[in-house]
């Protein structure tokens, strides 16, 4: 299946309120241990299934590739400071 990483994403935001992932850090992080508490397997398997795609050939997946290729496709887009 090609773009895993995208449905891994969309699987990881389902644990904010809404799907809106937080924008300050502090209520992310505060949501992230609400979510680990109530589900402490579930961001672990989402890791274990991100890292995964590391390292596969590009026909298949390459994270790292991706984020390359994001990013120059951004690289004009401001960055906001956390």
């Amino acid at each position: 299946m090609r773009w895993r990483g995208a449905r891994l994403l969309g699987l990881a935001m389902e644990v904010f309120a809404d799907g809106r992932v937080p924008t300050d850090r502090a209520q992310r992080n505060r949501e992230l241990d609400v979510a680990d508490e109530a589900r402490p397997q579930f961001l672990d398997d989402l890791d274990r299934e991100f890292y995964a795609l590391d390292g596969k050939p590009p026909s298949v997946e390459d994270v790292g590739e991706l984020l390359l290729a994001f990013m120059g496709r951004n690289a004009t887009e401001p960055v906001a400071a956390a």
